[in-house]
């Protein structure tokens, strides 16, 4: 134990020296960097001034001499005015014989050369020149920019001075003139002065070649890469009047400072560029960095004298912390264990539960169970729904603290969404006397985009905290929408007049496990894993939760949480008023029941999907607007329909997941491959449980003309089969009044024509059956509801079969028992074969799972199962996204509550077949 702790001490010891080094170094090297920022600055700035002066008087030196040049060219060209050609030349011989500073001399006027002396300007130069000799002929006099003359192989440059009588003289001067003029000065070493024409080409510089080759960097960066530090110092010196700036040449960093040529009339530019080496500043920096050598050497011996003085404190401290850490270990350990195992426990509680839950609301549902059996099978039931909820709380809050936890954006309607979820917390009121208000702006939009679960999840939490801590008093929710950008921010606030929270039990208000006030609310159920998880769903979609509270007067809680903007229709006033009365759903339904289909008989249109009950969902819907509905099975067979032309529909219904070919490969090929103008424009509407975020976009940019999301809302429906469908051209002529009366009158004749055929069969003494699509009178059909079962009647809105919402149904179905009977038929049938298909799943497999789960999905919204629809869709989501973990966990209890739902549909089928027969019940 001696040699641990020695050993340990020494290993601080170490530490503590290693860290004081580290400080001392840091601290030189930022005193070090602040000196050198400073020094290097100030230098800088005053090296360029004093380079900018020198600068100045290349400058003048270059434009007298440029001034000496056309003063003594203006000389000879005064000489010439008016003179014939002999005696141009005569003059020029003697100019350039008595004068050396021109190599030759030349007049032209602007049909060519007239006379001239020396090498005179070749040919092929005098368009180059045109620009110069323009600016002569209108007066100007200027000095060109140097030319490789191919008569005498040397560099030239040009005076240009305009003569009397619309002539021009050029006189010839040597190319390297100014740069023999520059190159014994010098700055620092090797600094030295360069100038540029307005090309950006080299006119003058100590290195000859760059001038003889009359080098342009600007140009040459275009095909060498490695110039682009001299090209962009270069275009600088041409665009701007004076600057400064750092270029390489030969691999060596300068400085260089330029100004515009004052005696030139085209924009000469003249340069100072020195090696930043050689720089006042380079001395500087080299006499900083041996002073800050000096003070880090000094600095690590005072280091070494120090640490054993300072690591004394930091040797008792890191005894401490090792402790500290292998206990925090353990922690960690501890929790990770308890996580597993409630995740475990959790998962194996499910399937049982299910099984509980399930059995026991199947026994329910039989009519001959009474009296105390039924009671103690209302409290087995009760209480499995209260210990599952608590199972898929643990259960997300395992998933949340593992980072399992995915949210799944949708788009809702809002309006739905309050009103599903004051169905489910108002009955919590129970006898309490407790008045629940709802507070909403008619302006609220009407959908949003996110994941409408959650959002519904931590409301309900919220809410239900409200109601069971209420005693007595107001629970009132208020909701409101502020655009944020692509965004919404919904904001909810849950007030009540409850029993409140203590100041010093706020604060373990959202943590895992914990209730507070136990004392107070031991006879409250719960887990405390409620506003655990609001808090944590609400952070996930970037939101937060807060809570004010008096303890014994009630609390407020406030839930922001980011949607995304749909929409910029309102709910309106109308839908505000009927959620504020709780009158939403009954109105909804009154809205529907009044919904009127236009009769269509010459309309045809056809129906795609691989799930045969989601056919005959379809088909059951068309089935009051009198429509040729066909139904084919695959995307293959809806292409070879559409290029044969048998039948020209009117519309095509296609569903999108589908096996081997999906719908948008198959509209693909009938717009693109197909090629008649009929498979180019037949509306094609897209008819899929796929209603994720920017689903809708992306089939309309895809060749569909529209999106109905399954579930299909019969409204939407409608809407969308009066603008693509219904022809009025073709309606039938002596038809009068409004669609609806044509409508009312077309079903007044079937129901006529049904009744006739019914008492033709009675008086022959037959008993034949009566297939689904016969229609019945209002009183007959209502005798026959009564019979079957069919009407919610006195339920009180519960359905008949538990997990379906039949009045739903019945509204989608317009109200058409025999229609809704085929589609429960056809669930029954077709569904067990998917079923098998999904009951072994592997990791290679998942893409076929995920077809076949989504065609469950589809069927089950179809006949308004909804909570089947949900737990299929969180699976496709998974299969989506690889995660096999989650189907393995929870495919075998989704195939058991589908088959308890398929047994229960069975059973209800079998029940009313016996009302109806007049046999059992």
């Amino acid at each position: 134990m001696f040699d641990k702790l020695r050993a340990l001490d020494g290993h601080i010891k170490a530490k503590v020296t290693v860290s004081l080094v580290a400080i001392a170094i840091v601290v030189t090297i930022v005193q070090l960097g602040m000196s050198l920022l400073l020094m290097q600055n100030r230098l800088m700035e005053t090296v360029k001034n004093d380079i900018a002066v020198i600068v100045d008087v290349a400058d003048t030196l270059v434009s007298t001499r440029l001034a000496l040049l056309k003063t003594d060219a203006t000389v000879v060209a005064q000489k010439l005015a008016g003179e014939s050609a002999d005696e141009l030349e005569h003059i020029l011989r003697g100019a350039v014989e008595s004068d050396r500073k021109f190599t030759a001399l030349t007049v032209f006027d602007r049909d060519g050369i007239v006379a001239s002396y020396g090498a005179p300007i070749a040919p092929e130069l005098l368009l180059k020149q045109s620009r110069y000799l323009q600016q002569a002929f209108k007066g100007a006099r200027v000095v060109s920019t140097t030319f490789l003359d191919k008569n005498s192989g040397k560099l030239v440059m040009y005076v240009y001075i305009p003569i009397e009588g619309e002539r021009v003289l050029a006189a010839t001067i040597p190319g390297m003139l100014f740069s023999e003029l520059l190159s014994n000065f010098r700055i620092w070493k090797t600094g030295n002065i360069f100038m540029l024409d307005d090309q950006g080409t080299v006119i003058a510089n100590m290195r000859d070649h760059l001038v003889l080759e009359r080098v342009n960097f600007i140009e040459r960066v275009k095909t060498q890469p490695e110039y682009r530090t001299e090209a962009r110092f270069s275009e600088n010196m041409v665009k701007e009047k004076r600057g400064y700036g750092f270029y390489k040449y030969g691999g060596v960093e300068r400085l260089g400072v330029w100004k515009k040529v004052s005696g030139s009339e085209l924009g000469w530019s003249i340069a100072i560029a020195a090696p930043l080496s050689e720089s006042p500043v380079s001395q500087a920096q080299i006499g900083l960095l041996i002073s800050g050598g000096v003070f880090l050497l000094l600095s690590l011996v005072f280091v070494v004298f120090m640490s054993n003085k300072v690591a004394s404190p930091f040797q008792k401290l890191e005894k401490q912390n090792k402790y500290l850490v292998d206990l925090n270990a353990e922690v960690k350990a501890a929790s990770k264990a308890k996580s597993n195992f409630l995740a475990n426990i959790s998962h194996e509680m499910r399937t049982p539960m299910n099984a509980i839950i399930g059995l026991s609301e199947l026994l329910l549902g039989e009519d001959d169970v009474q009296g105390k059996t039924r009671g103690n099978l209302d409290k087995i039931y009760g209480a499995g729904v209260t210990l599952l909820s608590i199972v898929n709380d643990i259960l997300d809050i395992s998933k949340i603290e593992s980072g399992k936890f995915k949210l799944t954006p949708v788009e809702y309607d809002l309006p739905s969404f309050i009103n599903d979820t004051i169905t489910l917390n108002i009955v919590r009121i129970a006898e309490k006397p407790i008045v629940f208000k709802l507070e909403i702006d008619d302006t609220l939009p009407s959908k949003l985009l996110g994941d409408d679960l959650r959002v519904k999840q931590v409301c309900n939490n919220l809410l239900s905290n409200a109601f069971k801590y209420t005693r007595e008093g107001v629970v009132e929710w208020s909701i409101s929408c502020e655009r944020d950008g692509d965004d919404v921010w919904m904001t909810c606030v849950i007030k009540d007049t409850g029993i409140g929270i203590k100041p010093e039990d706020v604060r373990r208000l959202f943590s895992d496990y914990s209730q507070v006030d136990t004392q107070s609310n031991r006879k409250v159920e719960g887990t405390g894993l409620g506003l655990s998880l609001a808090k944590s769903m609400v952070e996930m979609m970037n939101g937060s939760i807060t809570v004010e509270s008096e303890y014994g007067k009630g609390s407020v809680f406030t839930a922001r949480m980011r949607q995304r903007f749909v929409t910029d229709v309102p709910i309106g006033p109308e839908i505000a008023k009927n959620l504020r009365n709780m009158k939403f759903s009954e109105d909804r339904r009154n809205r529907r029941s009044r919904l009127v289909r236009v009769y269509l008989p010459h309309a045809k249109v056809l129906v795609v999907d691989d799930v045969q009950t989601n056919l005959d969902v379809a088909r059951g819907m068309m089935k009051p607007y009198g429509m040729q509905v066909d139904c084919v099975t695959s995307g293959q067979q809806a292409i070879d329909l559409i290029r044969s032309e048998d039948i020209k529909y009117d519309a095509i219904f296609m569903d999108h997941m589908m096996p081997e070919m999906d719908g948008i490969e198959a509209v693909r090929i009938i717009r693109e491959e197909i090629g008649t103008e009929y498979a180019k424009n037949i509306p094609v509407i897209a008819m899929t449980a796929n209603a994720i975020v920017g689903n809708k976009e992306m089939f309309l940019s895809r060749g569909f003309q529209a999106f109905l999301s399954k579930p299909v809302d019969i409204m939407l429906m409608d809407s969308i089969i009066r603008y693509w469908i219904r022809d009025k051209n073709q309606e039938k002529e002596g038809q009068s009044g409004t669609d609806e009366r044509k409508t009312l009158d077309i079903y007044a004749g079937q129901e006529r024509r049904i009744l006739e055929e019914r008492r033709s069969a009675e008086r022959r003494g037959g008993s034949e059956r009566r297939s689904g699509a016969d229609r019945r009178s209002g009183e007959d059909r209502r005798g026959r509801d009564d019979r079957r079962g069919w009407s919610n009647g006195g339920d009180k809105g519960q359905s008949k079969i538990s997990g379906i919402d039949m009045t739903a149904c019945l509204e989608r179905f317009a109200g058409d028992e025999d229609v809704l009977r085929s589609i429960l038929t056809s669930y029954v049938e077709n569904i067990p074969p998917m079923l098998e298909k999904m009951r072994t799943v592997t990791l290679e497999e998942l893409a076929g799972y995920a077809i076949a789960v989504h065609g469950v999905k589809g069927a089950s919204r179809g006949i308004c199962a909804e909570v089947i629809g949900a737990h299929a869709e969180e699976l496709e989501h998974a299969a989506k996204a690889s995660d096999f973990a989650f189907i393995k966990e929870n495919n075998a209890a989704f195939l058991w509550a589908v088959k308890n739902l398929i047994m229960q549909i069975s059973d209800f089928l079998s029940r009313t077949d016996r009302q109806e027969d007049g046999r059992g019940l």
